[in-house]
């Protein structure tokens, strides 16, 4: 990691022990077409006591050349080859520092205003403790267009992120401190699909998470997108990380959602299936 001289300013000084730390950790892969504007969307918070590390994957792309065009606003950064997403994003979770804790994939965007509002909502707690908010979804298939504001319920249950292919939230929406990161340790980097559902599963475990309607990032669909090259991958690590989390009481209501969600993913390929051919025809 490359290391930034901090500001001897007396007033940046002041302002940064007037408000607790943030880590963002900004996490690519041969994604620099994108990855500008996820830095920038970090750096524009004005927020005084920012810490954001980004950990790239050796990308041959662009990615180091805009890195480095950020190094001086940056705490820390690296290239190097890594054991695939998982382990970059605990990579940064170890080197960290932060009270507040977040990562952000590299073609995820945070809005505005998103790191002062976050402050204020964990209100200085130091019991374990994590933030789900509203993510605006967009598709570069489409244009860029907006697609839907995912918001989180007021209430987050277990039963309800079991559910997560129909109840699933805005990853780069959710924050958490130090003291639950603690408790509940790194993601398991035997999952590249569905560890974060997993993690939340964890957290959820120890506390529900703090809710809030206020739309805090860009989550960004596109052709190269994870959830959209490997669908198929995806499913079955969240098949396999369901079974593992669930409870001997959950055994049922957990094989009814693998039931429905299988059922709801072969009637959409009959149906897209069906869509093509009437177009032939």
């Amino acid at each position: 990691f490359r290391r930034r001289t901090s500001s001897s300013s007396r007033k940046v000084l002041a302002q940064r022990r007037a408000v607790p730390k943030i880590s963002v950790i900004i996490v690519s892969l041969n994604q620099g077409h994108y990855l500008e504007a996820a830095i920038r969307s970090v750096l524009l918070q004005d927020y005084p006591c920012l810490e954001c590390l980004v950990v790239d994957g050796g990308s041959s792309d662009r990615s180091v050349e805009v890195i480095r065009k950020y190094e001086a606003f940056l705490t820390r950064w690296v290239s190097e080859p890594d054991q695939g997403q998982t382990h970059a994003i605990n990579k940064g979770l170890a080197s960290a520092t932060g009270h507040i804790l977040s990562w952000l994939n590299s073609d995820d965007m945070l809005k505005p205003g998103t790191l002062a509002h976050v402050q204020k909502m964990f209100n200085g707690t130091n019991d374990p403790a994590w933030l789900v908010g509203a993510g605006e979804v967009i598709d570069e298939r489409e244009g860029g267009r907006l697609t839907k504001i995912k918001t989180p319920p007021r209430e987050i249950s277990r039963r309800h992120v079991l559910d997560w292919p129909h109840n699933w939230f805005c990853q780069p929406s959710t924050f958490w401190n130090r003291a639950m990161l603690e408790r509940v340790g790194l993601l398991d980097e035997r999952y590249q699909y569905a560890m974060d559902f997993k993690w939340w599963v964890s957290m959820l475990e120890q506390v529900r998470p703090l809710t809030t309607s206020k739309t805090l990032s860009i989550y960004r669909m596109h052709s190269q997108s994870k959830s959209v090259l490997h669908r198929e991958k995806q499913d079955r690590e969240w098949i396999l990380a369901v079974k593992k989390v669930s409870m001997p009481e959950e055994t049922l209501r957990v094989w009814l959602l693998i039931l429905r969600f299988r059922i709801g993913r072969l009637v959409s390929g009959l149906r897209k299936v069906f869509d093509r051919t009437r177009l032939y025809f």
